[in-house]
């Protein structure tokens, strides 16, 4: 029996398309388009206001949707 399943979480984006990251270095919150933050084009991301390039830049908000998300789904399956 295979334990392993994925689903994807859809990050809600504003009226204007775009979606509010946090820096984690520096705590900034900024908007940025999913569009031009999964291109090609762009080859890292910095944050606008201490410029230094993360991995992550979800919101706490954003984290806490996703937990819920998963737990629903684990109890579900």
């Amino acid at each position: 029996m295979d334990d392993d399943f994925s689903f994807t979480i859809e990050i809600p984006c504003d009226e204007d398309g775009f979606v509010l990251m946090q820096c984690p270095q520096c705590g900034e919150f900024f908007k940025l388009r999913p569009t031009d933050y999964e291109s090609d084009d762009v080859l890292e991301v910095s944050c606008p206001a201490c410029g230094i390039a993360s991995e992550n830049y979800l919101t706490e908000d954003v984290i806490e949707l996703a937990m819920v998300v998963a737990k629903n789904r684990v109890f579900e399956a």
